[in-house]
């Protein structure tokens, strides 16, 4: 199903049902109906079914998601970035290059993530039982202000190098 004005990239593929475009709290119910900034997505994209994509989102080329993805609204997303089933990102996020986000990942309003960023989502255990949100040796570039949290606390990242909270 899509909404607004989207475009899509060569050689996507789209599995049914997806939703592209899907208009934000702001643009619901206005007289304007289905013309406004819907969802740009690069070439060589892979779209499970079960995702949601906002309004306003541009992603770039080589995206994949696994099932049942939501991407809110004002979200931007570099290239050759994998996003894992039943992760949430919400809206006004920016992510890097090369980013990969495993299975239920949450990612919350306003984070930057920058390139070359690996993150874990509550089901890996990887990080002896406990839930890591950046695996060593990825670090995030010095844009993220804000610190990540994982869902269970055990593991954050800030400015530059991640550390573990214990």
């Amino acid at each position: 199903m899509k909404y607004g004005i989207n475009t899509i990239g060569k050689n996507a593929q789209i599995f049914e049902p997806v939703t592209i475009g899907f208009p934000s709290r702001d643009k619901i119910g206005k007289p304007w109906g289905g013309d406004f900034a819907g969802t740009t997505i690069g070439n060589n994209a892979i779209i499970r079914s079960g995702t949601i994509i906002y309004c306003n989102v541009t992603i770039g080329d080589n995206f994949q998601t696994g099932h049942n993805v939501m991407i809110r609204e004002n979200t931007r997303i570099g290239n050759n970035v994998s996003i894992g089933t039943a992760t949430i990102i919400e809206g006004h996020t920016l992510i890097g290059d090369n980013v990969n986000l495993q299975s239920t990942v949450y990612i919350p309003t306003g984070t930057i993530i920058g390139n070359h960023v690996f993150i874990s989502g509550s089901g890996d255990k990887r990080g002896h039982g406990k839930t890591p949100l950046f695996m060593a040796g990825m670090k995030c570039l010095p844009l993220c202000k804000v610190p990540l949290l994982s869902a269970a606390n055990n593991y954050v990242e800030s400015q530059n190098e991640p550390r573990v909270k214990k």
